[in-house]
């Protein structure tokens, strides 16, 4: 309920398309457990070439002990427009 979050979402896209920057957010969602923080960044890193965010997603859900599988299903699941609920 930020009213500014919009435009700082908006930026950091921008900024994901920088290769440095993608790569220090790629990072922190390798990590992230905070599903508010996956589901942002996640949102923020499939702008462009969504191919790395999208392995890493795949990644994390085939450990087993992932505790934030159901954030990371629910983005993939919009990213690609399924109904997985």
């Amino acid at each position: 309920n930020w009213p500014f979050l919009e435009e700082v979402e908006s930026s950091f896209r921008q900024w994901a398309l920088d290769e440095a920057v993608r790569e220090r957010l790629i990072t922190e969602f390798r990590v992230a457990t905070d599903p508010l923080q996956l589901a942002r960044l996640f949102d923020i890193l499939t702008v462009g070439d969504p191919r790395d965010v999208l392995e890493v997603t795949i990644d994390r859900l085939r450990d087993s002990a992932e505790v934030a599988a159901a954030t990371l299903v629910a983005s993939l699941a919009e990213f690609m427009k399924l109904d997985l609920a």
